[in-house]
This record gives structure tokens, sequence and C-alpha cells, in this order.
């Protein structure tokens, strides 16, 4: 893979957003700071930044469907597996979109863009989860890592280092070859995550998620240089492959054993019912930074009941939540809508069925946590 930088910002990569994240979706034009991306020895600008609530579990195996047979499909995936050489996630084709986790179409007309992370696994099997307006390198590394979790660059929470010229920037990309909305502009160019929404690196100018850009895009500011143009990247930085490692391991990592947490019956308060206020003192498992626990639980038969999944202590913990009876079929994932800026997730749940949970910590360190899962049922009178 050695293919140089060049200049080429006539067609940009587009992040499709989920319908259910449009007002919530993490982005942050002042973002709280809090976690591992305070750490003042850090510059303010970040690269090779994931969603951490869009990660999917280490050791999957993404597969992939192709919406037409183009030539390039056997490319795609020998240019895609280029990742795999840095962590432990894979991809495999497969030929049926029901059992698909990506679906990619070849439309010239359409650019190139991707949906980010576990977001494919909830659009509709019918509808084409990414675009590839083009087949080369750098735009297939860049579209499976949006595939990965990974977002632009220049979205990340502590953006600095240079300013937009929002006009130029504007009536560039609505004229060709983009024809971009201005909502789609301000959504891919000037809004930010939030973030306690995603975890990154030091900023590296050379990793595949950063935007080209000419230099009439930039302003310039006062005891600075000028701008100059900002070359397209064709391959991987050791930024790059050294942060996919970190957030799903080497490829030889091998996944944790499972948790299989016993049945136990359901509270049943007096109605109308209310949520059960858990009293947690008890932390039996241990996790590390990075590391995935899977726990996988069966639901009582009878009625579809709502569950509610929580963990209790200091991690960080993201949770995702598959079933029922596969760990292939993502239903939802969490990371801090629980107490303390715990996981929790609230849904309810088809009976007599398996669900795998999978946590994973981030932050600068793991630790001691438990995780709960609760019902409430309403006694009929």
């Amino acid at each position: 893979m050695a293919e140089s930088a060049v200049v080429d910002w006539q067609t940009l990569c587009y992040d499709r957003i989920l319908p259910c994240d449009l007002h919530t979706s993490g982005f942050s034009p002042e973002p709280t700071r809090r976690g591992p991306l305070t750490d003042p020895t850090l510059p303010v600008r970040l690269s090779s930044v994931i969603y951490v609530k869009k990660a999917w579990p280490s050791g999957k195996t993404l597969r992939v469907f192709f919406m037409e047979n183009h030539p390039d499909r056997e490319n795609v995936l020998r240019l895609a597996a280029e990742w795999s050489r840095y962590c432990s996630i894979t991809f495999r084709e497969v030929f049926s979109r029901g059992d698909s986790d990506v679906r990619v179409r070849f439309s010239s007309n359409e650019g190139s863009w991707s949906y980010i992370g576990t977001d494919s696994s909830q659009v509709p099997y019918e509808s084409h989860t990414m675009n590839l307006g083009k087949v080369d390198q750098g735009t297939v590394l860049h579209e499976f890592g949006h595939v990965l979790g990974l977002i632009h660059e220049h979205q990340s929470p502590l953006k600095g280092g240079f300013a937009w010229d929002r006009e130029a920037v504007t009536k560039s990309l609505r004229g060709a070859p983009n024809f971009w909305t201005d909502d789609l502009i301000e959504k891919n160019m000037f809004e930010r995550y939030g973030v306690d929404k995603v975890e990154g690196t030091r900023y590296d100018s050379t990793s595949i998620m950063h935007y080209s850009y000419p230099k009439e895009w930039i302003k310039q500011q006062p005891g600075r240089a000028e701008p100059k143009d900002i070359p397209r990247n064709t391959v991987l930085s050791e930024l790059d492959k050294s942060f996919i490692a970190r957030i799903y391991g080497l490829p030889s990592a091998s996944p944790q054993p499972g948790v299989v947490l016993p049945p136990s019956e359901p509270l049943r308060p007096p109605s109308p019912p209310k949520p059960p206020k858990v009293e947690v003192t008890d932390f039996p498992y241990d996790i590390k930074e990075g590391q995935d626990m899977t726990f996988t639980f069966k639901t009582d038969q009878g009625d579809p009941l709502e569950y509610t999944l929580e963990t209790h202590g200091e991690v960080d913990l993201v949770m995702s939540l598959y079933g029922p009876n596969s760990r292939e079929t993502f239903v939802t994932s969490d990371d801090d809508s629980g107490d303390k800026l715990n996981a929790k997730i609230v849904k309810k749940l088809k009976p007599n069925s398996t669900y795998s949970i999978i946590l994973r910590a981030f932050g600068e360190k793991g630790g001691k946590f438990n995780l709960t899962i609760s019902t409430v049922v309403t006694v009929r009178r």
C-alpha cells in the first residue's frame, strides 16, 4: 500500500446520520470537557477519533453485502482488509442482505459516504449503508474507517489550528461535483461531536480520516503561517494503526469468555409500577481499558417485559445489546445514561429468548463494576 498523499478536495465523503440522532447525535459546538481528552499534555487537536457508542464488539467479523454485481467487489474487500492487519475486526462477503452488517452500493452520482459504526445495524435491509462513488485505496480505507466507528478528524471536539472560511467552504460545496445542501455542509464541516461521545489520540495530519482541503477554505489568522493546501491521505498512518488496535485489540487477541447470568424473578411492585431502586455495593467484575466483557441472560416466559440493564461503578463503560438468540443482531447501545455516567438500557425484550450484553471499557483506565438486570411487571387487577 504505497500510494502517496495527493491534494484532492473536489469530492468529499460525508457521514450519514440516523433520523433518531439528528438532534441527539452528540454534536456540540461548545463541548464540556471530561475524561482522557482533558489531558493538558495533549495538543488541542485530535485525530483517529471514534464515536464510542457506535463501536462494534472486539473480534467481530463484519458481514459485507454488495448491492450489485460490481467488478470491484473483491478489490473493495482486499483494500478494507488493511484495517484487519492492525485490529481484531475482519470483513467477509455475504450473499444475503438479511445476513449483512454493511451493505455497499456503487453509484457515481451519490459521492462517497457511510453510516458510522453500529448505526449500519439500524438501517433497513433494503437500503445500503455505504456508497462508493469511486473505488480507490484512499476512499475504501476512509469509508471502512467510518464502518469501524471513526469520525472525521476535523469534527473532533477539541479541533484547533485553523479557522474555516465559511463562505468559501459553503460556496464550493454547494456546487459541482458535491452539490451539498447547507444543512449537509453544516453537519459535516462545521459542527463538532460532544467530547463525552468520542475517544481520540494526538492530532495526526496523516490520518486516513483527515479531509483534504484547498488553502482557500482556511482563513489567514494573525500570527500564524499562511494557509496551505492540505493533501489527501491514501494510507493508514502509524497513529491510525495503533489507535484501532487500542480500541479493538490486536488481530491475535482472543475473545474474553462470556458470563452467563442466572435467571431472576421479576419484581412485582404495586400498581402503578415504578422502576426499582438498586443499591449496589458489591463490584465483582474487573475490566481493563479497551477490554470487552460479554454477559448473556434469558428473558422470562409469557408476555414481553421491559428490562432495565444498568452498570454500576466508576468505570467508563459502553453497553451494547444483541439478540434475541443471536450475537450478530444488534439491538441498541448506551454510553452514560445511567447514574454517575454509567451505561443504562431500558428496552422491551422478546420473552423466553437469550440476549447478549457486551461491555467495553473506555477512558484512561478500567476497574471494578457490577451489572444489574431488572424488570417491572404490571399487576393486573
